[in-house]
């Protein structure tokens, strides 16, 4: 498990653990509403993805709540809120410095 969320890393989870439950588990937001990247490999040697929208309300076992399998690699996205914040965080940083400076020194 990793992405947007606190607890990265291998989970050992079990057997009849779904989605939505493993990024619960995992330290993700309850009300997140972002992407989530389900990659497994398949029973006849392949490999396959499948992408999420993260709702908590989705059925145990569905198609947007699968169980999961050992092995799955689950990647939590950024919703996009979170990710405009983030842009205009970096965007306004040294201006907030500047302005600080000035008003400390008073110029």
């Amino acid at each position: 498990m990793s992405g947007d969320i606190r607890g990265a890393g291998v989970l050992n989870l079990k057997r009849d653990t779904d989605l939505n439950t493993a990024i619960l588990i995992a330290g993700g937001q309850g009300f997140f509403k972002g992407n989530v990247t389900l990659s497994r490999f398949t029973s006849d040697g392949g490999y396959s993805t499948k992408t999420f929208l993260f709702n908590r309300n989705n059925k145990r076992g569905s198609n947007k709540n699968p169980y999961l399998k050992e092995g799955d690699i689950v990647y939590v996205g950024k919703h996009s809120l979170k990710v405009l914040n983030e842009i205009v965080t970096e965007f306004t940083r040294p201006f907030v410095g500047i302005y600080s400076t000035y008003k400390i020194f008073g110029f």
